[in-house]
């Protein structure tokens, strides 16, 4: 069985509409499930919105879990936090990026230690633990 061509800007729009509920940037997250099924990035998107592309299940069922509110980093598997890609999934907390100004002030009070010994309790994901680690 042929699977079935759909325009990327036809199938942007109509994913769009279906997150607008879902999310303040429904374009955008549309954009991101697409690319990332597609293995491309959302320049490579708005460069061939008017190609076509194969009907592919593994972005319909990452639209459908967004559509249920499931939290975009756990769909696909990661998060960025300052500027780095950490791998996510449903059991950890999401990186924040109000996080990052917390690792911001540890920084800058640790600078008033030459050797400073840092402690985070209940760290969760470990992620401000290893931004202080790669940082200091």
């Amino acid at each position: 069985m042929k699977e079935k061509l759909l325009h990327i800007k036809e199938l942007l729009s109509y994913s769009a509409e279906q997150l607008r509920e879902v999310t303040d940037i429904p374009q955008k997250e549309a954009m991101i499930l697409l690319g990332h099924s597609l293995g491309r990035d959302m320049s490579w998107l708005m460069a061939h919105n008017d190609e076509t592309v194969d009907e592919n299940k593994h972005f319909w069922e990452m639209l459908q879990r967004r559509s249920n509110h499931e939290p975009l980093e756990y769909i696909l598997g990661c998060a960025t936090f300052y500027g780095k890609s950490f791998d996510v999934d449903k059991r950890v907390l999401i990186p924040r990026p109000e996080t990052e100004i917390l690792v911001d002030k540890v920084v800058e009070l640790s600078q008033e230690f030459s050797h400073p010994h840092i402690v985070e309790i209940g760290c969760g994901s470990g992620i401000v633990s290893i931004m202080l680690a790669l940082l200091l």
